[in-house]
């Protein structure tokens, strides 16, 4: 579907178990779609945030550069 989709964005990731714990359970998935925020280091700063809080949260931290 990847490939027939031409999705091209960097990462995909298929939910499969790593010791009986899943990706989505690791990153509190409980939706399609998600939405994450990382930071340049790579670690997520808000999980599902909501529109205003993704303003807000991108605001302090382009302020800050």
């Amino acid at each position: 579907a990847i490939q027939k989709d031409n999705l091209n964005w960097s990462n995909h990731i298929l939910d499969t178990q790593t010791n009986g714990v899943s990706i989505s359970d690791t990153y509190g998935v409980g939706t399609i779609p998600a939405k994450f925020l990382l930071n340049p280091q790579g670690v997520i700063i808000a999980s599902n945030p909501s529109f205003r809080k993704i303003d807000r949260i991108l605001g302090e931290n382009l302020n800050n550069k």
